[in-house]
Parts: C-alpha cells; sequence; structure tokens
C-alpha cells in the first residue's frame, strides 16, 4: 500500500517491522514480534476516521465491525456482494467497493453502520481489483478489464464517463494538476504493460500521455512530484523521472527487495512487501541510487506492509503476525510474536489497536500498546473465511 492510501503499511501473513531507515547499506533487520494466528486470505480493508469502524472484505461479503468497545467488537450488519471484494475507497458515508470479478463497483452508503445499504453498482467486463475516486470519479483498475471511469455524483445512479483499455491494470493513482495547465491524471500500473500516464481530465476522450515498460509487471503505483515509483514485480523498485512524459526515464532502481507486490512510501523512505524475501526497507532520498537499508526475514510470504509511528506490522502470509521496532531503521528490532495457527492475510493498525484476519471465521483484534507483548482485546464471529480488514480505533 502507499503512503497516500494508507498510514498504515499492512503485509500479507502478518510480520510487524519497527525502525527508520537510514544508515548503512543492506542492515538485516531483528524479528521483534510475529503473531502467527491462523491463516488468512484478506484482501481490502478500509477504515472510519470519525467512527470506531471496521469495513472488512471478506470474500464475498462486507462487514461492519463495531470496536467501539475494543474488547467486544461485534458485526454491525454483513452484506453479500456477487464478486470478490478486491479493495475499498472510503469517503463519508459512501464505501466504493472493488468487487473482483463479476462484481463490478458497488457503492454502500454507511451513514447508518446497523443497516448499510448497496445504493448502486456498475458492472465491468474485466476483475475490479482497485478504485479510486475523485471529485465524484471512480477510477476502477479492472484488470485484464482495463480502467473505468464512472460518474458517482448520484449514486443510485452511476454512470460510465469513459474507458481506457490497458494490458492489466493492477492498481490506480490519480491526481490533479495545475502546472502547467489544469489536468487530472490517472497512474496505472499496468501489468506486463508497465506503466501508464492517462490524461482522465475529460473521461470520455481519455488520452494517452506518456508509458513505460517497466522490466518485470507493474503491481503498484505511486508519485510524488515527477517521480513515479513501480512495484514491479520480480523487477523489484523501479523509480521513474516523469518530468518530460514524451521521454519518461528510469533514474534509479533496486532489485535486492525480492517480489515487490505493493509498498509504502514515507517521504524518502520506502517500506516494500517483497514476497518471499520478506520486508525491505529502501533509502530513496538519492533517487539515482536507492539504498537497501535493511531487511526482515518475515518468515513467509510478505505481501502487505503497514506502518503505525515506530513500528512495522507486516502481514505475512504462512508466517503469521510479526511486529518491529523500527525507530532505528539501521537495526529494526523484532518486538513480539503473537503465538497461534499460521496464515495471517491481511492486518489494520490505528493506535493501540491491530485488528487481523486469517481464514478462519474469526476477526482477531489485538492491543499492541505494549508492541513487546501484544494481547488479545477480543475477536468476531465472521462466519466465513475472513478476507480483507480495516479499523479506526
Amino acid at each position: 500500500m502507499r503512503q497516500l492510501r494508507r498510514a498504515t503499511a499492512i503485509v500479507a501473513g502478518l510480520a510487524v517491522l519497527i525502525g527508520m531507515v537510514g544508515g548503512a547499506s543492506g542492515q538485516t533487520l531483528d524479528k521483534v514480534g510475529e503473531w502467527t494466528y491462523g491463516p488468512a486470505a484478506s484482501e481490502a480493508v478500509a477504515r472510519d476516521p470519525e467512527r470506531n469502524l471496521l469495513f472488512l472484505g471478506h470474500g464475498g461479503d462486507i462487514l461492519f465491525v463495531d470496536v467501539s468497545d475494543i474488547e467486544n467488537p461485534s458485526v454491525s450488519a454483513r452484506m453479500t456482494t456477487p464478486g470478490n471484494v478486491r479493495g475499498f475507497f472510503y469517503e463519508a458515508p459512501y464505501l466504493y467497493a472493488a468487487d473482483g470479478l463479476d462484481g463490478g463497483l458497488r457503492i454502500i452508503d454507511v451513514a447508518d453502520v446497523n443497516a448499510p445499504s448497496e445504493v448502486g453498482f456498475t458492472l465491468t467486463l474485466g476483475s475490479a481489483l482497485d478504485v479510486e475516486v475523485m471529485e465524484e470519479v471512480a477510477y476502477i483498475a479492472d484488470g485484464p478489464g482495463g480502467m473505468y471511469m464512472v460518474d458517482v455524483s448520484a449514486p443510485a445512479a452511476p454512470l460510465e464517463l469513459g474507458f481506457f483499455e490497458t494490458t492489466d491494470a493492477n492498481a490506480v493513482f490519480v491526481e490533479t494538476r495545475t502546472d502547467p495547465v489544469l489536468q487530472r491524471r490517472a497512474y496505472v500500473a499496468d501489468g506486463n504493460g508497465g506503466l501508464r500516464i492517462i490524461d482522465v481530465t475529460d473521461p470520455a476522450n481519455a488520452a494517452i500521455l506518456g508509458t513505460f515498460d517497466t522490466s518485470g509487471s507493474a503491481m503498484d503505483v505511486a508519485v510524488e512530484g515527477d517521480v513515479a515509483y513501480i512495484a514491479d514485480g520480480a523487477a523489484g523498485l523501479r523509480i521513474l523521472n516523469i518530468a518530460d512524459l514524451a521521454a519518461i526515464v528510469e533514474v534509479g532502481f533496486q532489485t535486492q527487495i525480492g517480489n515487490a507486490l505493493n509498498f509504502h512510501v514515507a517521504g524518502s523512505d520506502i517500506y516494500i512487501a517483497g514476497g518471499t524475501a520478506g520486508l525491505s526497507i529502501v533509502d530513496a532520498a538519492t533517487l539515482m541510487d536507492p539504498v537497501l537499508m535493511a531487511t526482515a526475514d518475515t518468515e513467509g510470504t510478505a505481501l502487505e506492509a503497514a506502518l503505525g509511528g515506530y513500528y512495522a506490522y507486516v502481514a505475512n502470509g504462512e508466517g503469521g503476525l510479526a511486529i518491529y521496532d523500527v525507530s532505528d531503521p539501521t537495526h529494526p528490532v523484532l518486538t513480539s510474536r503473537y503465538p497461534g495457527p499460521r496464515y495471517a492475510n491481511d492486518i489494520a493498525a490505528t493506535g493501540d489497536i491491530a485488528c487481523l484476519t486469517d481464514g478462519t471465521p474469526l476477526l482477531h483484534i489485538l492491543d499492541v500498546t505494549d508492541p513487546a507483548s501484544p494481547a488479545p482485546f477480543g475477536a468476531v464471529d465472521l462466519g466465513d473465511e475472513g478476507r480483507a480488514v480495516a479499523c479506526n480505533g
């Protein structure tokens, strides 16, 4: 996950790594904690910043979980979708769900969390994997179906505004620029198609602005200024200068990080979920020479990473949950490991609370006030396998 998407870094399976990047190259992180509480297959997470709510993507269901009493969390409501929830975008009072194959985009009114209601939907031809909403337009990364642009100003009647064909849209990042002219851009991590930059100022006439064929398979993208960061699968992290869209140039890369699936950008530091290579922390202050500051063998498959304060939480597949103190980024220290079964897939953290799905019918709530000794607050019986989680403490 990217900095502009989420304040918490999450790695599938859950391992928690703590530390700040800076110092000797290639420093190995020490694991400070791990929670191997059961298998999980979480894929989507969002949280309500104003209420004590979790939105949990749970296979073909969305669960609305009240955690105002953290010791006794409860499912306020449950909604079944026709697809498999792969991503969320939340902007009160609506929750937008990228609902995978067959589900398209679902729009849910969550003003009354005890009685959420789907108010509208639109189907896509591919598999909706990611969604961002900006100024009442939803941008949907639809896998082999390309990118859809949908007017959601009337949520009950979403209207397709435009479509742009891509190779395999895995993720989308949207921004509005004002220099030299007002322009809205969509950056698409397009699998084997690399990076595609699209002018979506007029969705009905979306036009390609620039492309770059990365060395691997683009899985995630984030942009800051004239720099684009690409999680490029087996080709690692790629850093591009996009100042001249007609001549995009790769200015740096880091390949000692495994299979880059997604990342979290925090200033010049990038936290990368690298599959079986675990969690890597890269200092990209010098774009032409990003330095691998530290790595952590998460003892699983790092799928997503989350940051909270000076702690890194890693959802780590079969490796469960591990928590690392990263206050010294050159020497992250394993703070704790939470015992239990094996396969953690998604985690969300907020304040002193961490929420974990593990492939069992339970959503686990942990108190991480003392990262060296995470303690269970409670669990919610979801009734089926957990797929994704988001939380707000």
